[in-house]
């Protein structure tokens, strides 16, 4: 009893001297473990094995089902980029013949090739989408001809980037807490997250981008509380690493630098020698794509000029708290009438978890916990609010604030479990998640993403040996490729001037027609067209496919 009394008042001695008048900041404020959590009742064993037992489950859902979701827009790029092949200088002058090709013709344009150089995916992503850093693609790659050229190959990386992120989560909430009930009940939430396991089966980069901010977050605390080369160089590298996959880290990079200057850690000489260290070296990591996005600065903006068309303020709110509900459940939007009220609810709670976090004094984790959850969103929904355009509504690029907002959550479900109410809503918020998830991994698309390339691609399964007759985007007709699965065959063109039509046996098909294009099969050819589908993508643009029934002059030129 002794020893222990006098531990503990050597322990309070340390609290106080931390917490000094002398210091230039307060102690309380930077995060690390150096104050004891409150005094609370020893968590049953039951309780964290269930816990554990989540976790493990959560991060194996990343790979159910994995290949069953059909190919979607962006993926197709994904796929085009790890090829190493050009869409302009190669696919149009291949397929957009004015001759009949099978489905396979596109196949070299969406796979990687054996003895290809990895320079080829670079050399594309740096033309024509240099928005993105090669980093992810090119373990895209590799998995694609390690595992073959499937859905399955191509999404292995994001599954297993996804699988990581919760035990990753694990760490990260040990690091700011120091307590393991917290840290698994965190892991838990991220490891039922539908928007997690979303991104985690998704031939795109957010899933590694997710891991390494987390892994750059904890780096980070690791940083600030033991200052030194080999917390900058781990910091640095992991930074850097994330910088060369998305370049939006920049808001990870700013939110650390705040929490840096706000908490004070920034007026101790050797954690700011050592993160300006690390962040030199992150900076240098990232330095070659940096340059080749000033150069080609007019393509990326060209790119992603969809992302800057007006949306209501109102339709903006609708689509920012769906997103907030993915986190949660599979169901965005709740139906009836109570549904904008739950939602509104939801993020009034998560409002009240992230303040109640910044009001907590005795980790020092508060401050870190809102920074991360509102720098990496805030600028976003600004920028939307005050220059208009939908930004906010892209979730990939919101998914670092959702760390923040697991970990306060976690946070304050633990330290407020004095009642069955904390624990009921805990249990009901992991039973929700986990649920839709099974659901929503069932489900035949990602939230009625590439519902038209299913119905497109069911319809024309059932056709007698379809034609489909087309000038459109090459993205859009190498998803109609694949869900054609060999079925049929394509005829495609850049000039619908000088279009003939051959004889065919089977089905012929209009789809998707420019105005030029429509005009020399109905008039200049004099077919009849039957519209069989209608339908708006995500995004809103219409897609339509027409059944040619009869041409007088089927090969008339112009």
């Amino acid at each position: 009893m002794g020893s222990a009394k006098k531990g503990s008042q050597q322990h309070d001695l340390v609290t106080a001297n931390l917490a000094s008048p002398r210091q230039n900041h307060r102690a309380e404020d930077i995060p690390m473990r150096s104050r004891p959590l409150p005094a609370r009742r020893h968590q049953s064993g039951v309780f964290t094995i269930l816990l554990l037992l989540i976790v493990l489950t959560g991060s194996c859902l990343r790979f159910a089902y994995l290949p069953d979701k059909p190919l979607w827009f962006d993926e197709g790029f994904t796929r085009l980029r790890i090829s190493g092949r050009d869409e302009h200088d190669e696919a149009i002058s291949s397929l957009f013949t004015g001759r009949p090709i099978p489905p396979t013709a596109f196949e070299p344009f969406q796979e990687a090739q054996p003895g290809s150089p990895l320079i080829g995916t670079v050399r594309g992503l740096a033309r024509k989408e240099p928005q993105h850093p090669p980093l992810y693609f090119l373990l895209a790659r590799s998995a694609s001809l390690l595992m073959g050229n499937s859905l399955l190959g191509m999404r292995s990386v994001s599954a297993l980037c996804g699988a990581l992120t919760v035990p990753a989560m694990v760490l990260l909430a040990l690091e700011a807490y120091g307590d393991r009930a917290i840290a698994l009940l965190a892991g838990a939430l991220a490891a039922v997250s539908p928007l997690w396991i979303r991104f985690a089966q998704d031939g795109r980069p957010y899933s590694l981008w997710l891991l390494l901010v987390i892994l750059a977050h904890v780096a980070y605390l690791r940083l600030v509380r033991q200052p030194g080369r080999t917390a900058a160089l781990s910091y640095g590298l992991v930074l850097g690493l994330a910088l060369l996959t998305q370049l939006l880290t920049v808001l990870t990079l700013f939110s650390h630098a705040l929490h840096l200057v706000l908490s004070g850690a920034a007026w101790r000489a050797l954690i700011l020698r050592s993160y300006l260290v690390a962040t030199t070296l992150a900076l240098l990591v990232a330095s070659p794509w940096a340059v080749v996005l000033a150069v080609k600065h007019s393509t990326a903006v060209a790119t992603t000029r969809h992302l800057l068309r007006p949306m209501p303020t109102v339709a903006l709110l609708g689509h920012g708290l769906d997103n907030l509900n993915t986190l949660f459940t599979a169901w965005p939007r709740f139906p009836g009438p109570l549904g904008p009220v739950v939602s509104v609810l939801l993020l009034l709670g998560v409002a009240a978890v992230l303040w109640a976090a910044l009001r907590r004094r005795h980790n020092g984790q508060g401050l870190f916990l809102v920074l991360i959850s509102l720098v990496p969103v805030l600028p976003f929904v600004i920028a939307d609010l005050l220059l208009g355009g939908q930004r906010s509504v892209q979730v990939k690029y919101l998914l670092p604030g959702s760390i923040g907002v697991f970990l306060a959550l976690a946070g304050w479900l633990v330290l407020a479990a004095r009642g069955r109410i904390v624990r009921l809503l805990a249990a009901g918020l992991l039973s929700l998640g986990f649920v839709s998830s099974l659901f929503l991994l069932r489900a035949p698309t990602w939230w009625g993403l590439s519902q038209v390339d299913n119905d497109l691609g069911r319809l024309l399964r059932e056709a007698h040996q379809p034609r489909i007759v087309a000038d459109g985007s090459f993205a859009v007709l190498a998803l109609l490729s694949h869900q054609l699965r060999g079925h049929g065959s394509f005829l495609l063109t850049r000039s619908p001037q000088t279009l003939r039509l051959p004889p065919h046996e089977g089905e012929t098909f209009l789809y998707q027609p420019s105005a030029e294009l429509k005009e020399t099969i109905t008039k200049r050819m004099g077919c009849t067209l039957q519209r069989r589908y209608a339908e708006r993508r995500e995004g809103g643009s219409l897609y339509e496919l027409f059944e040619i029934l009869d041409c007088p002059r089927r090969s008339a030129p112009l």
